[in-house]
């Protein structure tokens, strides 16, 4: 089961959407065409760290287009410019 909850305000608001493919997760984030953004990963939001999965380039668009394949349920995500 995927749930999905978008901020209206705050840290979040980049977060396009998530659906589930072929092999894991599809994550959809906007941020500013050309930049780079790391995206991380957590399983605890009260006082856990963050993983960086990978850093990815914003396209033209702006889309940040992330694939999670690891399969581990429970897993937040955010992103961050390095």
């Amino acid at each position: 089961m995927v749930s999905l909850t978008l901020a209206t305000s705050g840290p979040g608001r980049n977060l396009l959407g998530i659906r589930v493919v072929a092999g894991g997760l599809e994550i959809r984030f906007l941020g500013i065409p050309g930049r780079q953004y790391a995206v991380q990963t957590t399983s605890n939001l009260l006082g856990g760290e963050w993983t960086t999965q990978t850093t990815l380039r914003a396209g033209a668009s702006g889309q940040i287009l992330f694939v999670d394949t690891s399969g581990e349920p429970g897993r937040f995500y955010r992103t961050v410019q390095p």
